[in-house]
């Protein structure tokens, strides 16, 4: 039996497999390692996909008919050219593993690695994949919206004109009033790493699994995170009143997580 609010230090193809009831999950938010970037596990970009399809195929298992799957990664450069492997992985996700593409979202992270002497511009994003099982799935969008900048102030001032018309059955001018909670969600997401030493080497941002989890599930559903590091979705999901499951193969990050985690009260709905 998986008790929620829990970490388990396990490897999560065998916890998917042996531990997790089919269609129990209704949103998972992980970020793997990446090809050929980390020490503590290393995955060549040339085996990366072939790696990671079985685990797309047990989260779609564990998934609730409509849940949410979002994936962090970033490609790399191999040999002087930029690796196809995370186009390769998303194509085979939505082919094999059953999976629907909802969006594609960017994370600007702001501030970049020096690359003064690269022949390309300097990394500062990332990917977030946003698969559905199925396209009906949770979407919130009030709780991400953000302040309308000036200038989209300034353009509700003036009718729309029929030619900016959202049909072509449209007639004549319409006002738009903006909305009072703001603006609609963008796919840019424009959030600093962390830029303290949280004891794990690659955490995302607490504020970067709060999108996700405010975005795609409601209050009481069960969030996993496979790759648990240093519990940042476990965070996200306790802040804002979700349950959560996390697996960490090193006991280190196990130990890690719930240092972080026992601070943070359960939310009150």
């Amino acid at each position: 039996m998986v008790e929620l609010n829990q970490i388990y230090n396990k490897n999560c193809l065998d916890f998917m497999d042996g531990d997790l009831e089919p269609e129990s999950i209704d949103l998972i938010v992980t970020s793997p390692p990446y090809a050929d970037m980390r020490d503590y596990v290393k995955i060549p970009a040339d085996e990366y996909v072939d790696w990671f399809m079985p685990i797309a195929k047990g989260i779609h298992k564990i998934l609730k008919p409509n849940g949410v799957f979002v994936l962090n990664i970033r490609n790399n450069v191999v040999k002087g050219k930029r690796h196809t492997y995370v186009y390769k992985l998303v194509d085979r996700i939505v082919e094999e593993a059953g999976f629907d593409l909802i969006d594609d979202i960017i994370w600007d992270k702001g501030k970049m690695l020096p690359n003064t002497k690269g022949r390309r511009p300097m990394d500062c994003w990332e990917f977030a994949f946003v698969f559905g099982k199925g396209t009906d799935v949770t979407w919130n969008p009030d709780p991400n919206r953000t302040p309308y900048d000036e200038r989209s102030l300034a353009r509700y001032e003036a009718p729309i004109k029929r030619r900016w018309g959202s049909s072509r059955n449209e007639k004549g001018d319409k006002i738009i009033k903006p909305n009072p909670l703001g603006c609609f969600p963008k796919n840019i997401l424009k959030m600093g790493s962390e830029t303290a030493y949280q004891g794990h080497p690659a955490p995302f941002p607490v504020t970067f699994a709060e999108w996700f989890v405010k975005g795609y599930s409601n209050a009481g559903d069960i969030v996993y995170d496979p790759f648990g590091g240093g519990g940042t979705t476990a965070v996200a999901a306790q802040k804002h009143g979700r349950k959560w499951i996390l697996t960490e193969i090193h006991q280190d990050y196990v130990d890690l997580a719930k240092k972080r985690i026992q601070d943070i009260p359960e939310a009150l709905f």
